[in-house]
């Protein structure tokens, strides 16, 4: 009894190893907060990305729309931690402070109201079930059939210059077909990381990839987004080996971010050969040896300095601040025209309507709802003040989040579609990865986003309903 009772005194139920991590959590930001320079936004900062994860972390399921979530909440959140880490104040570095005090804090909310849209259509879905069917499903799945189908896709892709030139009307359609290798991709990277075997074929696909991607965007680190997806459905705890595996992605895309952030100017004058435009001129043999060679001069004292400039690029706000400022002083709210614009370029597509104009540089819009004046197309670059940015030049402080809203309807609703309309539950959330994996830039125009996800969803579709049982059916014959 007494020992018990002492038991009881020195261990209170409270005591737990859960609430303990939950303390030093608390505390942890806590401190975080205090220190910041920046109180009231950095506190609301840590409590829109603990909503976001309450709402749109389920356990088992791809986190592909909490990944959208996540980009996003650090783009928006960049530059408070830029100046907590830097120690140089917020509105030292901006000559609109007090815009992008706003513009973070606008931004923040707005990814909440994307998080609730998002996390809805969810709530119809029988979780539990859903997990141990995929994983049912995936133990039955050929390893080695999914990377064959995957190497037959690698065919297309390599011939995809070819054919968008051959038919350029079905350029976009083209390009979306292409994205059907993320599904595959994930697929073999979920099942690599539960069976763990199979290494080498996943080896051989992130390297192609990484090498695929190089170009004048760094599209090399698509891959490593859709290996943490994977990777957070495969281990649903926090244990050690998705300690090992988390820790090695997050590595990997800081380095050679950082790395990129270096080499970048050097590389695409490489590409473009001195010309300015945001084109390819060398052959892919010819870019991985530039790449390899640029990078391989990289010091490290220059690693610190790009990383630094990568969470620096990471940071999007300064343009919807400038926004903020210059509309509606010098510019009216638009009453709905750029979402309107954006709609209406969706429905009409190419391949009906040939005729339609080719989307001109943002940096048009950008100089006309800012006032900056700032380079385009003529120089190769293109600047948006990203979607959020536009929903606030048609709908104002307050009418923005409407659209924000029905965006993650949209986003959350695709999920769900792709579930309901699989055989093979797992490859409809590998089809579900492979269209929302673009659904994180908060830099991107509303019609580049809107166009682009909704392109592949009728296209991925198409190919679930057409293609996909019989591709599944034979993933699934005699499993090793």
């Amino acid at each position: 009894m007494s020992t018990s009772y002492s038991r009881t005194l020195s261990q209170p139920e409270w005591y737990t190893p859960f609430l303990w991590r939950k303390g030093m959590l608390a505390a942890v930001c806590v401190g975080v907060v205090a220190v910041s320079g920046q109180p009231l936004l950095m506190g609301a900062s840590l409590l829109v990305l603990a909503c976001g994860i309450a709402l749109l972390w389920q356990p088992g399921l791809p986190p592909v729309l909490l990944f959208a979530f996540f980009y996003q909440w650090a783009q928006v959140s960049g530059e408070l931690f830029y100046s907590l880490f830097t120690g140089v104040s917020l509105t030292s570095r901006f000559v609109r402070a007090p815009y992008i005090r706003e513009a973070i804090g606008l931004g923040l909310l707005g990814l909440l109201v994307l998080a609730i849209g998002m996390w809805i259509p969810l709530r119809s879905l029988r979780v539990k079930e859903l997990v141990t069917t995929a994983r049912a499903e995936i133990q039955r799945i050929n390893i080695e059939r999914i990377f064959w189908v995957y190497i037959a896709l690698l065919g297309y892709i390599l011939l995809l210059p070819f054919l968008r030139s051959a038919v350029p009307a079905a350029s976009q359609i083209l390009l979306a077909a292409a994205e059907l290798r993320w599904a595959l991709v994930f697929l073999l990277t979920y099942s690599v990381l539960l069976k763990q075997r199979g290494w080498f074929f996943l080896a051989v696909a992130v390297l192609f990839e990484f090498i695929y991607g190089l170009g004048f965007f760094s599209g090399f680190k698509t891959v490593f987004f859709v290996l943490a997806v994977a990777a957070g459905m495969a281990y649903t705890r926090l244990e050690m080996r998705s300690l090992v595996a988390g820790s090695a992605i997050a590595i990997a895309v800081f380095l050679t971010g950082s790395v990129w952030s270096v080499i970048e100017s050097d590389y695409r004058q490489f590409l473009n050969r001195g010309t300015g435009q945001q084109v390819v001129y060398a052959s892919k043999w010819e870019q991985v040896q530039k790449f390899a060679d640029l990078a391989s001069s990289v010091s490290w004292a220059e690693v610190q300095r790009g990383a630094e400039l990568t969470i620096k690029r990471v940071a999007y706000v300064q343009f919807f601040a400038a926004t903020l400022s210059y509309v509606p002083e010098h510019q009216a709210h638009e009453g709905g025209a750029l979402w309107g614009r954006a709609i209406k370029h969706v429905l009409m597509p190419r391949i009906l309507f040939p005729e339609k104009p080719v989307l001109k540089s943002d940096s048009r819009a950008t100089r006309e709802y800012t006032g900056l004046d700032i380079a385009g197309g003529a120089r190769g670059t293109s600047i948006s003040i990203g979607y959020m940015g536009e929903s606030y030049v048609d709908f104002g402080r307050y009418g923005m989040f409407l659209p924000v809203f029905l965006l993650g309807l949209v986003w959350g609703g695709m999920l769900l579609y792709f579930v309901r309309r699989a055989n093979v539950k797992v490859v409809g959330l590998a089809f579900a990865v492979a269209v929302l994996l673009n659904a994180n830039r908060f830099e991107i125009t509303s019609l580049k986003l809107l166009g682009g996800v909704l392109m592949k969803f009728i296209v991925l579709a198409l190919a679930l309903r057409f293609g996909a049982p019989y591709v599944s059916s034979w993933l699934l014959e005699e499993a090793k």
